[in-house]
């Protein structure tokens, strides 16, 4: 029990200096209940000062790549910028504070995510109700890579493909296809 204790507490340190707050947090939990008599209580404490510490940098840190990602989606929804909102989102939500400020971007970030997904969309069905089926298929397929479970977005992505296959039969076929007008 002793040598387990231990090595929890030493899996602590390496788990903070490692970055991983998740992991440090666990050994260190499992090492306050091992409860064993050797364990160094100073060095727990420490240990768990430590953890708050660096949760809170942590935050900080990804408040501020928070902030800093809104204000680049003010100025345009870029696939990249796109790209970037959607991995921090992923960030945020195993980061899971409860940090009121932290919530509040999060939650921004999210808004302004999802108006640029829709924007994007949007601007698919416009090539397609012109009749650039081709073109609306790349808009939606660059943005399924980064939105993989929008299902409206799938939908919009079947149908021109539904409408592409059929178009290619008739044409096979040697009828005459037009595109719809716009």
């Amino acid at each position: 029990v002793d040598e387990a204790a231990d090595q929890l507490v030493g899996c602590v340190q390496s788990a903070l200096n490692a970055g991983d707050y998740n992991l440090a947090e666990t050994c260190l939990k499992l090492a306050e209940r091992i409860g064993s008599e050797n364990v160094d209580k100073k060095q727990l404490a420490v240990a768990k000062k430590k953890l708050a510490q660096a949760k809170k940098t942590e935050v900080r840190k990804q408040n501020d790549i928070t902030r800093a990602l809104i204000a680049e989606l003010k100025q345009g929804y870029s696939q990249d910028n796109l790209r970037r909102a959607r991995h921090q989102l992923n960030i945020l939500k195993k980061q899971n504070s409860r940090n009121k400020t932290s919530i509040k971007l999060r939650k921004e970030l999210n808004k302004r995510y999802r108006q640029g997904i829709d924007q994007k969309i949007a601007a698919g069905r416009k090539l397609y109700s012109n009749g650039k089926i081709h073109e609306a298929l790349d808009v939606w397929n660059s943005l399924l890579e980064i939105d993989p479970d929008n299902q409206k977005l799938q939908g919009h992505i079947d149908r021109a493909e539904r409408v592409l296959k059929k178009l290619q039969r008739l044409s096979n076929e040697g009828a005459v296809v037009q595109p719809p007008k716009p």
